[in-house]
């Protein structure tokens, strides 16, 4: 039989037996009696379908109002990690601003500084040259020397209204005139080695140049100014049959991480 048939059959029985009872006969009450008992768990399921359906949408309520919630306070977590980070910004950049005028108050030096950030780097040949943003505005000409707190970096080659290009001494065309301190020798310190080297050219084979020694323009250079470190003496290979020991120099300025640049105006 179809569903329809017991769905009628149960309405009906319900109906006769929650009516006033006509009769107070046994007979009645056999039937009354059988179908209670046959369809008392129909009847329970029934009730409690009904009873559930008020609980089904009162959990949906719930679940959306905390989907609501925790939607919100994810949105305010990503506000606060926005300002923490902007704050981080904030403070770092006080904290190196602090340092540049530090360092501008107590540099050894007899000439003005004009501090420049570093704008832009060579994709291919990023330890080459550096553009900064300060040019003819800052009062800057060609040929100036460029320094950081740390030593030489190298020198001014062409000025436009706003920026600057700068030629490192990595560049391998740059030649910087040298002395190494202790031994009072001269050479010429070249780039185009890699990051942060140096070859020191025109050492004789009898100078005595001992490792870490420090090396600064000489006084006989005419392009950069003198007395600034320029490097550290790294390694020294000496052969007999040559004539000039080959010598390797780590820069004082670590050009991998430099980001403010000191340009100096005589």
């Amino acid at each position: 039989m179809s569903y329809r048939f017991f769905l009628i059959l149960f309405l009906s029985l319900s109906f006769l037996l929650n009516v006033q009872p006509i009769t107070n006969s046994s007979f009645v009450h056999v039937i009354e009696s059988s179908v209670s008992t046959s369809f008392f768990p129909l009847q329970r399921g029934f009730n409690f379908v009904i009873d559930a359906v008020p609980n089904t949408f009162i959990f949906m309520a719930n679940a959306y109002k905390f989907k609501k919630i925790s939607d919100q306070y994810f949105l305010e977590l990503k506000e606060l990690k926005a300002e923490l980070s902007l704050l981080e910004s904030v403070k770092n950049e006080n904290e190196e601003f602090r340092r540049i005028l530090g360092f501008m108050k107590k540099a050894p030096y007899r000439f003005n500084l004009i501090p420049a950030k570093i704008i832009d780097r060579e994709n291919e040949n990023w330890n080459y040259s550096i553009t900064i943003d300060a040019g003819i505005n800052k009062g800057i000409r060609e040929g100036f020397t460029v320094i950081s707190e740390n030593g030489l970096v190298g020198r001014v080659t062409r000025v436009d209204k706003f920026s600057s290009k700068i030629m490192l001494i990595t560049s391998p065309h740059s030649a910087v005139s040298v002395i190494v301190s202790r031994s009072k020798t001269f050479g010429i310190a070249r780039g185009g080695f890699g990051i942060n080297r140096l070859i020191l050219d025109n050492i004789p084979e009898d100078a005595l140049i001992s490792i870490e020694s420090e090396v600064v323009v000489s006084p006989a250079s005419n392009v950069f100014i003198q007395g600034i470190p320029v490097a550290m003496v790294l390694k020294v290979n000496k052969k007999v049959e040559d004539i000039f020991q080959a010598v390797e120099l780590k820069t004082s300025v670590d050009f991998s991480k430099i980001k403010v640049v000191f340009v100096c105006r005589q």
